[in-house]
């Protein structure tokens, strides 16, 4: 990559399901594509890793690579839950990913008045 070129920032969206897990990759110059790995029910936190070592490999990079160029997973995953949601972002940061994992199912807090 040329030192004038900006590294490309990827948007991550990761659907676990209770027999695949989805992945969407928005690549940052428009080209949006899926990726599928099997969900391992006893640890759901597997298929998420699986998925995005899918990715990282069609994209020719590391799974670490993917993950520090990465500025957001958006998460949907009725299967994670406390301590599998806490192992999985552990195992995401170990990874390189230091961005902003989004639940949109998570509760929030309520708005300050």
């Amino acid at each position: 990559m040329s030192t004038d070129q900006a590294p490309r920032r990827f948007r991550i969206v990761i659907d676990v399901g209770g027999t695949f897990t989805d992945l969407g990759l928005d690549d940052g110059a428009g080209r949006v594509r899926a990726f599928k790995a099997s969900t391992t029910p006893a640890d759901p936190a597997q298929g998420v890793l699986s998925v995005l070592m899918k990715a990282a490999f069609e994209r020719r990079l590391s799974l670490t690579e993917l993950l520090e160029g990465t500025d957001q997973i958006v998460l949907a995953a009725d299967a994670l839950h406390g301590t599998d949601l806490a192992g999985l972002e552990e195992r995401l940061a170990r990874a390189g990913f230091a961005g902003r994992l989004v639940r949109p199912d998570a509760p929030r807090a309520p708005d300050a008045p």
